[in-house]
């Protein structure tokens, strides 16, 4: 019987490496560098739709990757929503992904912070690992042709993304 649930646990292990291989190969395992063209997502909204870069093409696009309980994702929040506001309808959109959470992290990260910027989430770690993200806070600038033309690593500071879209429009 030990012997069974040893092989049990090694095929349940490598059924989830092939899972996590796949995932990360999807899209020809291309990832985001700068200069070249951002690597579809493939999230999740708060409605339960997909929500896809291309469906942001003709805008520059602010995408920021962030994680519940991070508190310089939360810190730079109100810095992203008040270029949001500022830019709204200004062809610029900000989609904020969180990475590992889901709906109900998101939902209550929303109330407190009063955001209104789109929000998905990334519950299987795909965009993540396309975008290699491995600090959070993680944001990139995307220009009206689907090009990554920067990286942030940690948190905004203020006026940083007014200034480094300005280049973009």
């Amino acid at each position: 019987m030990p012997r069974l649930i040893g092989i049990r646990n090694m095929a349940a292990a490598a059924a989830v490496l092939c899972l996590g291989l796949i995932l990360t190969a999807c899209d020809g395992e291309k990832t985001a560098k700068v200069g070249e063209a951002a690597p579809e997502l493939g999230v999740i909204d708060l409605d339960g739709n997909t929500v896809r870069l291309a469906d942001f093409r003709g805008d520059v696009t602010v995408l920021n990757f962030w994680q519940g309980g991070c508190a310089p994702c939360l810190t730079e929040m109100p810095k992203i929503q008040a270029f949001h506001e500022k830019h709204r309808g200004d062809g610029v959109h900000v989609l904020s992904v969180n990475i590992g959470g889901g709906p109900a992290i998101i939902r209550d990260t929303v109330a407190e912070t009063g955001v209104t910027f789109d929000v998905a989430f990334d519950e299987v770690f795909v965009a993540s690992t396309r975008y290699k993200i491995n600090f959070f806070p993680t944001t990139f600038l995307i220009d009206r042709n689907g090009i990554v033309r920067e990286r942030i690593v940690g948190e905004i500071k203020p006026g940083q993304l007014e200034a480094k879209v300005a280049g973009l429009r």
